[in-house]
């Protein structure tokens, strides 16, 4: 099983992440620090390929 984490690099992607790979599960992690801007524009192909879920936790914050 794969899983994309949108926001991956965020509070709660982090933990997420370190969770769902300490069960074994494989993590393919997505967000602006880790594979660019992810947009609408973001070609998101090569990120969802052959994954079985996306857990989707990118936001915008600390912006006014």
């Amino acid at each position: 099983m794969t899983v994309v984490v949108t926001g991956a690099s965020g509070f709660v992607g982090q933990f997420l992440c370190a969770a769902l790979e300490k069960s074994g599960i494989e993590v393919r992690r997505a967000g602006r620090n880790i594979t660019g801007d992810i947009r609408d524009k973001a070609d998101w192909k090569p990120v969802l390929e052959d994954a079985s879920t996306d857990i989707h936790l990118a936001a915008r914050v600390h912006e006014m």
